[in-house]
């Protein structure tokens, strides 16, 4: 399988990522859009709630309440399973890592 580096801000090799994962991971619209906002974002973390409130600004989301479960329990799980973010439950904030395929591939896809 081929793999991609993700690195941290400081360019250190934060770990390497399955290219089938990422093309998995992209393949819903709703996990695009939240990756998408994710890049978007000033900082490298953002609150979950803070995340779902921008998507649903931006007319992102479909019905609210079925959107922020998703994002819980199968989007997020999915970013970090693919190892472009980690979650960390007790701030409920996600921490980004920008990966230069992801990036490429929003951008095939758009």
């Amino acid at each position: 399988m081929t793999k991609c580096q993700i690195v941290d801000g400081a360019e250190a090799v934060r770990c390497s990522c399955e290219v089938d994962e990422l093309f998995r991971l992209l393949a819903d619209a709703r996990r695009r859009r939240v990756v998408a906002a994710l890049q978007r974002a000033e900082t490298d973390r953002i609150d979950i709630e803070t995340l779902h409130r921008r998507l649903a600004e931006d007319g992102e989301t479909d019905d609210a309440a079925d959107y922020r479960l998703d994002l819980h329990h199968v989007i997020v799980p999915m970013l970090v399973d693919a190892g472009v973010a980690d979650y960390d439950d007790r701030r409920g904030t996600v921490h980004y890592a920008n990966c230069e395929l992801v990036s490429r591939l929003l951008e095939l896809a758009e």
